[in-house]
C-alpha cells in the first residue's frame, strides 16, 4: 500500500461521523453501505520567498451522509464480484452523489481485505459508478475481553486503478471555537449558506433530499398544493349546495301558491 497522500483530504461533518461510530457500536459484527456527498478539485500555487515552486492539484472529498445496506452481501457475492443490477435498483435517483463505501469490521486489521479489495476494483469497473475514483472508510472497533474499554479505529483510503492511498480525515464540527475552525465549518457543510442568503444551501438540501415528501413537481409545497385543492373542491361543494337549496325554496314557494290557489 501506497504512503499517504497529502494531496486528497477528505472531511466528514461531526454528526455524520457520529453516525458510522453509532452503527459500528450497534452491529454484530460485519457492517458496510454507502458514502454520499460531493468532490471538488482545488489548484494551489507552492511560493516561497525565493522562487515559485510549482502548481500542486489539491482534491476535497466532503461527505454529506450515508446509506447503510440491510444485510452484507446486498451487491456483491463472495469473492468481490459487484451486480450492478443491485446497485441500480438501491440508488434509483442518488447514483452520481456516491462516493465511496465504507465497511465496518469488529476485532480486525486496519486494512482493507482481499475481499473488500475485489469490491473496490470491480465498483470502479461498473457503469454504475462514475467516478475514477473510490473512497473508503474503514471502522475496526475493539471491544477488551471486560467491555470496560473500547477502541473505535478507522481509515480513509483513496481507490483508482493505479492502486490504494490511505488519506487524512478531517472531522468539521459547528461546536469549534476556532475562528479557523468556523469557517473551514461553514465551508465544507452544505447545511450553511452564504452571508447574503445563509438558507439556501439548507433549502437546497430540503428539495434534493425530501423533494418527493414536501414538494410538487412544480417546486411548491404539496402541502400547500393539497391544502388548496382541499379548498376549492369544499368552495365547489358548498355553491353546488347553494344551488340546491335556492331551487328547494323556489319549489316550496311555488307548491306553497299551487296551495294557497286550490284552498280558494
Amino acid at each position: 500500500m501506497a504512503c499517504e497522500d497529502k494531496c486528497v483530504k477528505v472531511f466528514v461533518p461531526g454528526f455524520v461521523f457520529a453516525g458510522l461510530i453509532k452503527e459500528a457500536a450497534e452491529s454484530e459484527r460485519i457492517s458496510d453501505g454507502f458514502l454520499l456527498g460531493e468532490h471538488r478539485t482545488k489548484i494551489c500555487n507552492q511560493i516561497s520567498d525565493a522562487h515559485h515552486i510549482g502548481v500542486e492539484l489539491e482534491k476535497e472529498l466532503i461527505l454529506h451522509t450515508t446509506i447503510q445496506n440491510n444485510k452484507s452481501f446486498s451487491y456483491y457475492d463472495n469473492l468481490g464480484d459487484v451486480f450492478e443490477k443491485q446497485l441500480k435498483a438501491i440508488f434509483k435517483t442518488q447514483a452520481e452523489m456516491v462516493i465511496g463505501i465504507y465497511f465496518i469490521r469488529k476485532n480486525t486489521r486496519s486494512s482493507l481485505s482481499l475481499r473488500e479489495k475485489s469490491i473496490i476494483k470491480n465498483m470502479l469497473h461498473t457503469d454504475f459508478f462514475c467516478h475514477k475514483f473510490l473512497l473508503v472508510l474503514l471502522f475496526t472497533p475493539h471491544y477488551e475481553s471486560n467491555k470496560a474499554t473500547h477502541i473505535f479505529s478507522y481509515k480513509s483510503f483513496i481507490c483508482t486503478e493505479n492502486g490504494v492511498v490511505s488519506v487524512s480525515t478531517d472531522i468539521i464540527n459547528l461546536g469549534n471555537l476556532g475562528n479557523l475552525e468556523m469557517q473551514n465549518y461553514a465551508l465544507k457543510s452544505r447545511l450553511l449558506g452564504s452571508e447574503s442568503n445563509p438558507r439556501s444551501q439548507y433549502l437546497k438540501l430540503l428539495q434534493e433530499e425530501f423533494r418527493d415528501r414536501f414538494f410538487s413537481k412544480t417546486g411548491s409545497v404539496a402541502l400547500a398544493d393539497n391544502t388548496y385543492s382541499l379548498m376549492y373542491r369544499t368552495l365547489f361543494s358548498m355553491k353546488e349546495l347553494q344551488e340546491q337549496i335556492q331551487s328547494s325554496e323556489t319549489s316550496i314557494l311555488e307548491l306553497e301558491e299551487l296551495l294557497n290557489k286550490s284552498i280558494q
